[in-house]
C-alpha cells in the first residue's frame, strides 16, 4: 500500500477533484495505470468485448464473466480493515470519474494478487437421503463438462482472425477507444488506430480458404 499512499499524496498536484473515500481513490489510481490489488471488470458486454479485441492481433482474445461476490461497503471500510478480507470481494465505484462512467467499471479487490482467479466447482446434488457436505458447492446441472468448468467464472475465446472485424462492427455501435476514454488521449488515440494499416488474411500472405464463410470473404475483399 505504500505506493499507492504515495500516489495519493502526490496525485493532488495533478487534479482539483481528488476523492477523499480511500476505495475510491484507489479505484482512480487503479484506473490511470498505478498497479494494485484491483482488478478491472465492466458490467457493459460490448466494452469487454472491445478490450478482448483492441490489440495483439497475432493472438486470441478473451471476454471473462465472472458472477460477482459479496461487494465491499466502501463508505465505511477503510483501508485499516483490508488485512482482515480473506477472500476476493466485489466494488462498485460512484461514476466519479468520465472513465469510469463511460466503461460502466468495477473492481474486484484481491488480497493475495498473485493468486490466479478460479472457478468454483460444483458436484450434482447428493441423494435426497445424503446430506449436503460443508464447503461444496452444488448445481443442477446435468452436464458433466459445466461441473468441471465452474459456475462462477467463464471464458469465451475470440479467435484472433476475428478481431479485425469485431472492431469493425464495435465501431458502428459507437464502442471506441474515443467512447470509453472520453478525454484527448482517448481521442488521439481513437484517431491513431483508424490511421492504421489494414491488414486483412489475404494481406498477410496466408491462402483463401475455400471453405471461408462468404460474410467474411466479402469482408477481406473491402
Amino acid at each position: 500500500m505504500q505506493v499507492f499512499k504515495t500516489w495519493r499524496d502526490r496525485a493532488v498536484a495533478y487534479t482539483k477533484d481528488l476523492p477523499t473515500n480511500e476505495w475510491e481513490q484507489l479505484a482512480l489510481a487503479q484506473h490511470y495505470g498505478l498497479a494494485t490489488k484491483l482488478l478491472d471488470w465492466t458490467t457493459n458486454p460490448l466494452a469487454a468485448l472491445f478490450f478482448a479485441v483492441e490489440t495483439e492481433d497475432n493472438f486470441d482474445g478473451a471476454v471473462y464473466a465472472f458472477r460477482q461476490p459479496s461487494l465491499v461497503q466502501a463508505e465505511s471500510t477503510t483501508f485499516d480493515d483490508v488485512d482482515a478480507v480473506a477472500s476476493v470481494v466485489a466494488y462498485e465505484p460512484r461514476p466519479l470519474d468520465r472513465r469510469l462512467l463511460q466503461q460502466s467499471a468495477v473492481f474486484t479487490y484481491h488480497p493475495r494478487p498473485t493468486q490466479p482467479l478460479e472457478p468454483t466447482r460444483t458436484e450434482p446434488f447428493p441423494e435426497k437421503d445424503q446430506p449436503l457436505r460443508p464447503g461444496v458447492s452444488y448445481s443442477n446441472a446435468e452436464n458433466p463438462a459445466a461441473q468441471k468448468a465452474g459456475v462462477d467464472l467463464i471464458e469465451f475465446t475470440i479467435q484472433t482472425d476475428y478481431k479485425f472485424y469485431i472492431r469493425r462492427e464495435l465501431r458502428t455501435l459507437g464502442i471506441t477507444r474515443e467512447t470509453l476514454f472520453p478525454d484527448l488521449v482517448g481521442l488521439s488515440e481513437h484517431l491513431n488506430q483508424l490511421a492504421k494499416p489494414v491488414h486483412t488474411i489475404r494481406m498477410k500472405g496466408r491462402p483463401i480458404d475455400e471453405d471461408l464463410p462468404p460474410e467474411k470473404e466479402r469482408a477481406d475483399s473491402i
